[in-house]
């Protein structure tokens, strides 16, 4: 049985060693780092993840939002785990997991919970830079002449 780490942030000017700390601090054998927004569909590292996880091992990270904040993404992944007798953790959620029905409930809340934030960041983002429009602001890169 293998306890296996994934962090990840979401664009390169953030940085991952917290979460790295806290994954070696709690004994994680293998650490799969990632600087990928969760919601692109090519990431390497979770890949290389997923497809070394096996049964019996524990997959932990710092909260759920760092695997994906789609709830399809986790539903698909807790059927995964599930089947596979593969347990997860979450350092920060420690109600969660999937061995009890109460565990799996919060699982579920804390998923959509996590999709409605990102989708209302984007909302927030979408009407800030409408705003900004009409106030005359530019975006993009500047032109060269």
């Amino acid at each position: 049985m293998t306890v296996i780490g994934y962090a990840r942030v979401s664009t390169r000017g953030q940085n991952l060693q917290r979460q790295i700390e806290e994954l070696e601090n709690f004994g994680c054998d293998i650490i799969y780092c990632e600087k990928k927004s969760a919601v692109r569909d090519l990431r390497p590292e979770y890949e290389k993840m997923l497809d070394s996880v096996k049964s019996g091992d524990t997959l932990v990270v710092i909260e759920l939002s760092r695997i994906s904040r789609r709830v399809a993404v986790m539903y698909h992944l807790e059927d995964y785990f599930r089947t596979n007798n593969i347990n997860l953790i979450s350092l920060t959620e420690p109600h969660i997991g999937f061995d009890t029905g109460e565990k799996r409930l919060a699982y579920h809340m804390t998923v959509a919970f996590s999709e409605y934030e990102w989708e209302k960041t984007l909302e927030r983002t979408e009407h800030g830079v409408k705003s900004a429009r009409k106030r005359g602001v530019k975006f993009g890169r500047k032109n060269v002449k």
